[in-house]
This record gives C-alpha cells, structure tokens and sequence, in this order.
C-alpha cells in the first residue's frame, strides 16, 4: 500500500500543487491529510477544495485549522501566525469553515497498523521534541509535526529500522526558522 501524505499545506496552493504533481507520477493508493491545511498562505479555499477533491481515507485538524475556522483562539500563536488564521477566518467560506471545524481530532486509526495525527498521538497539539516522547506511543503514527523526524525517533525508541521510504519533495520557505509549507511522503514499506 503507498500513502500520499501531506501535511502543513498552510494554504499555499502552489506547494500543494507541486506536491500532487509529482505524486501524480509516483502512483499511489491512498491520500492521508495531517492537519494544518490552512494558515499563512495566501490560498485557504482553493486549498480545501483540493484537498476535498483528493478524498482522503483519513484526515485530521490542525491547530492552525481550528483556530481559522473559529473552533479556538489564537492564544499561544505568534504575531505572524496569529495575523494569517485571522485573515484566514475572514476570508475562508462558509462552507469550507465548516468543513474545517468538522475535522476530526487526532489520532486517527487508518488500518490496523498505522494511525495518523497532527500533534502526537497524546495530545493533538504536542509536539515531539525526543525519544522520550515518541517511546510513550508504541505504534506506527505519522505525525504532521516533524513527520520525518517523529518517525525517526518512534523506529529508533522501538529499535527498528526503516526499510524505505520512496520520495519527500517539501517546499520551505524560511522565516526565522524553516517552515514546511507542502511535504510529501510516499511511505512504501516499513520493515519490522
């Protein structure tokens, strides 16, 4: 089974863009979505509407999502942040807020062995900062934050290696510190 993941799309169409195009060519199966489809980029409706298009078998909200949707408030979010879900939330439709607020919370169980979510598989807001806290979950979850490195630290605490993964194309663009505005991830095959 190969997974397309995105995450962090953050409203920038033409990320998303690039990233389903070269999925395109990679063929894959099944689409997951880990949250944060909005916030920052200049495109939050276009974005939704492709992402519905996809019909993922599983998504989940991210913090930016709840927040540019209205379900919370910015607290805790810079003053860069804080300004885009703002405009985020004047500017999304109705329709597609809604659909935003009705994302479910993470984890989310896609199959029997792999969930997703956008924080941890603890706390949808956590980040994972060490092994410490990827060894608390035992289990195979993609995580929107850090994918790569939540993946990392969660074979490594469990002792096991990752046999391949075929192909991440992310587009960053750097304020302060890299943000990951569209990644994807073709998983093709952990071994155990």
């Amino acid at each position: 089974m190969r997974y397309l993941v995105l995450t962090d799309v953050h409203a920038n169409l033409e990320a998303l863009n690039v990233c389903l195009a070269d999925a395109a060519g990679r063929k894959y199966d099944r689409t997951l979505i880990l949250g944060d489809l909005v916030g920052y980029g200049a495109d939050p409706n276009a974005v939704v509407a492709s992402i519905q298009g996809l019909h993922p078998i599983a998504i989940v909200r991210g913090n930016h999502d709840k927040v540019a949707c209205g379900l919370e408030l910015a607290e805790g979010f810079n003053a860069v942040a804080r300004a885009a879900v703002e405009w985020t939330l004047e500017v999304l439709t109705p329709m597609h807020r809604a659909w935003l607020a009705a994302l479910p919370q993470g984890p989310t169980m896609v199959d029997e062995a792999i969930e997703i979510c956008h924080g941890s598989p603890f706390d949808e807001d956590h980040y994972i900062f060490d092994t410490d806290d990827a060894s608390i979950y035992l289990g195979i979850c993609w995580f929107a934050w850090a994918v790569l490195w939540a993946l990392f630290f969660a074979l490594l605490a469990l002792d096991r290696p990752i046999a391949r993964i075929a192909g991440a194309v992310a587009i960053i663009e750097g304020i302060g510190t890299a943000w990951v505005f569209g990644m994807l991830l073709l998983l093709d095959q952990i071994a155990f």
